[in-house]
């Protein structure tokens, strides 16, 4: 309920600041009265990455900074830190992209699936070297290694965001 009444606070406080609720956060409709509204990510460069996920066709909506001390309650970081976040949207899909200054220091996640927390986004895509070379072309990497089959027809790579954040793209495989 606290992370709830958090993203509510937040999404509150960014309308008040001249944003539109479609910006902040969707509105779906609530099976069993629970949906995901989104899923934030820390960034080292606010506009970079939003031009990376816009070259993955998400359309960005506008740049919010957050009041003083709101990053430090929410996100446990100092009271001093900057906090500016931009939510790019694709498909139903938030992402909300987060900008402290200064940066933080280290990832909040590896990507690994041998360790707790966030392993990786995946996408759905139309042709997986399509996309890849997006990401590459867009200041990603792509991890060709993990180029793999997963079934009859699929196949899928993983790839990292220019932040290192890892990304699985998993589509129909060249024949």
């Amino acid at each position: 309920m606290a992370g709830f009444k958090g993203a509510a606070a937040l999404a509150l406080i960014l309308m008040a600041g001249g944003a539109k609720a479609a910006d902040v956060m969707p509105n779906p409709t609530l099976a069993n009265g629970i949906a995901l509204a989104n899923v934030a990510i820390s960034v080292s460069d606010l506009e970079k990455s939003t031009k990376f996920y816009q070259a993955l066709g998400f359309t960005a909506g506008d740049r919010h900074e957050i009041p003083p001390g709101l990053a430090q309650k929410t996100l446990g970081v100092p009271a001093e830190t900057k906090l500016d976040v931009r939510f790019v949207i694709s498909n139903g899909m938030y992402v909300e992209l987060v900008h402290l200054a200064p940066p933080a220091p280290k990832p909040a996640s590896a990507g690994s699936g041998a360790q707790l927390g966030l392993a990786n986004f995946a996408f759905r895509v139309d042709d997986v070297s399509r996309v890849a070379k997006i990401v590459k072309d867009n200041g990603g990497t792509v991890l060709e290694a993990t180029r793999t089959p997963l079934g009859p027809g699929i196949e899928a790579v993983f790839c990292t965001d220019p932040d290192g954040t890892k990304l699985e793209l998993v589509g129909p495989a060249k024949k």
